[in-house]
């Protein structure tokens, strides 16, 4: 489910559509049984905060707030998501990537050549099960397919062939070194304009409160409720962006291992 909502804000999943066909066809989703989503079912996902970890129910007159279980995404992600069912957002060029196919266009044809797509295949009792395979018209061998783990084994074994020359090594090290500095002083910059904003955001509602308690008008007040949630929101938005800016600030050493295969 969070590759799906993740995927959705991203662009990679361009349509609530595709939303559907992603779950449905997922094997941690289908447990090897037919399942079947309408998109009604992938909208009611795309638009439900609990995957963020927020309550919002009009119903039972609870307000947008924080929940005490563990979400799927961030609220970013979930804002992002409903700016993009509004239109609110353009999503960027859909980029082709699966966790469960990352050499997924990046393998070419051994017959023509042109980058292969992949896909699972259901089996006789339901399974399914993961294939490489040509999509281009004219290749003999179009529609032929290859296991996952065929080729991506081959890919493994061709990276433990690869040794970087000692130089090399040294060259990036001195290329990741500055352009983490730059990232640790743009996450200090950034720390220092979000608190900025929510002390803005602050204002703002204290204003509109002083207005409240002013006016008899019930109009009035509703459009003055209404604009004191929407800033409450962003300053939850706000509030979730620092803990992801803290997680950056370690040695550029520590948060890597060396990649073994």
């Amino acid at each position: 489910m969070r590759e799906a909502l993740e995927g959705f804000a991203s662009g990679r999943l361009a349509s609530q559509a595709e939303v559907r066909r992603f779950i449905q066809n997922h094997p941690r989703f289908s447990a090897g049984r037919p399942c079947h989503l309408t998109n009604e079912q992938a909208m009611r996902f795309l638009i439900n905060p609990l995957y963020a970890g927020y309550l919002d129910s009009a119903s039972w007159d609870v307000s947008f707030r924080k929940a005490q279980h563990e979400p799927l995404i961030s609220l970013e992600t979930f804002q992002r998501i409903q700016d993009v069912l509004k239109g609110d957002a353009r999503t960027p060029n859909r980029a082709d990537l699966n966790a469960e196919f990352p050499l997924r266009g990046h393998v070419g044809c051994s017959c023509c050549g042109h980058p292969m797509t992949a896909t699972f295949s259901r089996g006789r009792r339901g399974g399914l099960f993961p294939y490489y395979l040509c999509r281009q018209r004219g290749c003999a061998r179009n529609g032929k397919s290859i296991r996952r783990a065929q080729i991506e084994e081959a890919f493994a074994d061709l990276l433990r062939g690869l040794t970087p020359r000692a130089e090399l090594v040294k060259l990036v090290s001195v290329m990741f070194r500055k352009v983490w500095d730059d990232r640790m002083r743009t996450v200090k910059e950034q720390a220092t304009s979000l608190k900025s904003e929510a002390a803005a955001i602050d204002r703002q509602i204290a204003q509109l409160l002083d207005r409240i308690v002013a006016t008899d008008n019930l109009t009035v007040i509703g459009a003055y409720e209404r604009k004191v949630s929407e800033l409450e929101r962003q300053k939850l938005l706000l509030a979730e962006k620092p803990p992801v800016a803290g997680r950056l600030c370690r040695t550029m050493t520590k948060p890597y291992k060396p990649l073994r295969f």
